[in-house]
């Protein structure tokens, strides 16, 4: 009714429809119940953002979000349906679920064009990065700064124990993980595992708070793990309209960062 409504310009009827469809799909569980074999929370989110509802597609981007990263969801379908939307995040979730399916899987996959798998392959580079970064010998989660009370007041005592500790649990870390052979890109899977390892000591006051910290920015970003650092500058795509000469230089004399942030 929503998009009846909106096609044919019954503002009445919309302003209703959509009131009607913010109240039935008000929370995660009222939106589910609406969910069917033919009619899925993706399909949901579509309708909402074509009528412009902002409180349905709220609520379905949340869902789809959960079905994500629970694999309910193809990814394929999510890359096809949504690329034409700015819905970044749902589309980084998207490239990532494609990633754990495997090179041989995506790399033969009739959906995905040389756009897909360029973003692909940068998320590759750019994960595996981030996860040396975080579990190298100086990272974040090896040197997680665990004290005990120490015996003796030598000079180097409590430094000494503290690198015994955090060894330990960066030995215990690299065996579960080696174990369980993840993706050396698989940065979120990997935190993960670690998050689930509560025999790990001072696990609840550093271990967890820690993994936290890491995985929660990784999340909130992961769309920018998929873009090309050396796409086109905002300069460049300014000369390119409008033809301007000097501005291929332009960029070079300025700090890039705000292009960054396009």
């Amino acid at each position: 009714m929503l998009k009846f409504s909106r096609k044919y310009c019954v503002i009445i009827v919309e302003m209703m429809a959509a009131a009607v469809a913010g109240e039935c799909t008000r929370t995660m569980p009222s939106l589910r119940s609406h969910v069917t074999s033919t009619l899925s929370s993706l399909d949901i989110l579509v309708y909402a953002l074509d009528t412009q509802c902002s409180i349905v597609a709220k609520t379905a981007r949340l869902v789809v979000m959960e079905d994500s990263w629970n694999r309910d969801l193809s990814p394929y379908k999510l890359l096809s349906t949504l690329e034409s939307y700015e819905e970044r995040e749902l589309v980084a979730i998207a490239y990532y679920q494609v990633l754990l399916k495997g090179l041989d899987n995506w790399i033969f996959e009739e959906e995905l064009d040389k756009s897909h798998h360029h973003a692909l392959h940068i998320g590759v580079s750019r994960l595996s990065a981030e996860w040396e970064a975080i579990f190298s010998d100086w990272g974040p989660l090896f040197n997680l700064g665990i004290r005990r009370e120490h015996p003796f007041t030598g000079r180097y005592g409590p430094q000494m124990l503290e690198c015994t500790v955090n060894g330990e649990i960066h030995s215990k870390i690299w065996r579960a993980l080696a174990a369980r052979k993840l993706h050396p890109f698989d940065v979120i899977g990997k935190l993960n595992l670690v998050r689930e390892m509560t025999t790990l000591d001072r696990y609840s006051d550093v271990v967890l708070p820690a993994v936290n910290r890491q995985l929660r920015p990784i999340k909130q970003t992961l769309h920018s793990f998929f873009q090309d650092p050396q796409r086109p500058t905002s300069g460049i795509i300014f000369q390119a309209i409008f033809n301007f000469p000097f501005v291929f230089t332009y960029p070079l004399l300025c700090n890039t960062s705000a292009a960054d942030g396009l």
